[in-house]
Parts: C-alpha cells; structure tokens; sequence
C-alpha cells in the first residue's frame, strides 16, 4: 500500500487506488500517514477532524471515523495496513517508505549526507528523485487547522531541496534549460533570497544582466510589500556587484536603459499620486 500527500490525497493498494471518502477521514487518514507507526494522541485528531469546535459525541465520531478507515483499508484478518489502537490514541502500521511526504524527508537527508561526503552527481540524483514525489500542494484538498502547519512546513523543505540542488548543479550545468527551471522555481518562491541570488547569478554568467538586475529589483519590491522592510544583504550585495561590474553590453545594454527609465518614469508618477496638488477632477 502506498499514501500519497504531496498533491492530492492518494490512497493505493496493490496499484488500486482506495476511495477515502469524507473530508474528515481524508484528514485522519493523512494525519496518521505523517506519523507512519507512530502513535497520534486523540485530542491531536480531534483538534485535525474538527479545527475549530469538536462536538460533545466527538469520541463516538472518531471512533467511527477509524472504523471506516479500517474498511476502506481492507477487511482481512490480517491487512497489509491498519489503523490499531495505542494507549490513549490511534497509529497507522505503515513503513514511512510507504508515504511519499516521509520518502521526501528521507531523501533530503540522504542528498545531505552524500554531499557532505563530497558526493554532488549522488545528492543531485536523489534530490531530483524526492522533487519528483510532488504531483501538487501538500496535503492539496485537506488543509486546514493542523495539517496547515504540516503543508507549510512540507513547502518550505520543498523550497529549501530546489535551493541545494541548484547550488549543487550552478557549477557543472550551462545549459539554457538550468536557467529556465531556476525561473520558474523562484516565481514560486518569490520571497526566498537563496534562489533569487542563484537566479541572478546564473543570469549574470550568462550575459545578462540587465534581467539579472530585475530578478534582484522584483525580488526587493516583493520584500518590501510583503514584510515592509528592504530584501536580505545577499540580494543587496548581488545587485552591488552586478552594477559595479559595469554596463552590459549590446542588447543587453539596451535593455537595462529602458528598465532604468521606466524605473524612473515609475518614480515620477508615485510622486505625482502622492501630491495633492497634482491631482485633477
């Protein structure tokens, strides 16, 4: 059997997906995943079935909540998984194999422990085996109340393997798709300043500066309006560098003319919005 939570929640058994019906089973079932063999209190379920206010029959609910789950798992004396009873909760007897959100945690483990060793083709491998677990949003369909924090914690380690495996990969690939893997990535992670300066420099070392600039301007902007505060020094120091190694050149010089334009047409017209003398009608 197999469970799969990064992306909608599937179940699978010998191949065949398994119907989780409810949204509250959904829940429990992901729950018990993410511990795979290891115990989950009651009061943890209850605070994941009902985020907000558990009734008074909750006890007799998610008894019959596992209890479905149990049928839905399978009905022979000895079931390949099971949701079992320990002590004053409830644990899913699955190997953590079995779940890709665990499979993905142990394959970032692996990736650092061969880099340490000075193995980069290894770590590269297995990170581009774990990213290749993600066939959505974690836990897609059933986030809310704790499972929240497990979403947002599973996104971030998402954010932080494409991180390593660009820095692995920046010093042996120089192919354009590296660049437009990289692009994509930091739109997803507009606020991370690692993959904003692997971006930039990429860029850079490829000639061109001008969109490097704008990586680095964008990821500024994006900082500012989301925290109210200036980007990171990495990202500061990046753009410094960028600007002090001179103009670019040929079209690239063309462009960031234009781009330092604009920037102060930009200006201009902030300025004119915050005067009330200028405004009209």
């Amino acid at each position: 059997m197999r469970i799969a939570l990064l992306g909608p929640l599937r179940v699978q058994a010998a191949g065949v997906p398994l119907e989780v019906r409810g949204l509250r089973a959904r829940r429990a079932i992901a729950l018990l995943a993410l511990n795979a063999g290891r115990p989950v209190a009651l009061t943890q379920l209850v605070d994941t079935l009902w985020p907000d206010d558990p009734p008074a029959t909750f006890r007799e609910q998610v008894y019959n909540c596992v209890a479905g789950l149990r049928r839905t798992l399978g009905t022979r004396p000895r079931p390949e998984v099971d949701v079992v009873r320990t002590g004053g909760g409830y644990a899913l007897t699955i190997d953590a194999d079995r779940v890709d959100a665990l499979a993905f945690e142990a394959a970032l483990r692996v990736a650092a422990a061969r880099a340490s060793a000075g193995d980069r083709a290894g770590a590269t491998t297995v990170l581009r085996s774990g990213l290749r677990l993600w066939r959505g949003e974690a836990l897609e369909g059933v986030v809310d109340g704790p499972l929240g924090f497990a979403a947002t914690r599973l996104d971030r380690l998402r954010g932080e393997a494409w991180e390593k495996l660009f820095e692995l990969e920046m010093g042996v690939r120089r192919d354009p798709g590296l660049i437009a893997e990289m692009s994509a990535v930091a739109e997803r992670y507009p606020l991370r300043e690692g993959l904003t300066c692997q971006l930039g420099t990429v860029l850079w070392q490829a000639g061109r500066a001008a969109q490097a600039l704008e990586v680095c301007r964008e990821h500024r902007r994006r900082v500012l309006a989301e925290f109210g505060v200036d980007a990171g020094p990495a990202v500061r120091d990046l753009e410094t560098r960028i600007r002090a190694a001179g103009p670019p050149a040929g079209v690239d010089r063309l462009i960031a003319d234009v781009e330092v334009l604009l920037a102060e047409v930009r200006g201009l017209l902030t300025k004119a919005a915050r005067c009330p003398a200028c405004r009209t009608g």
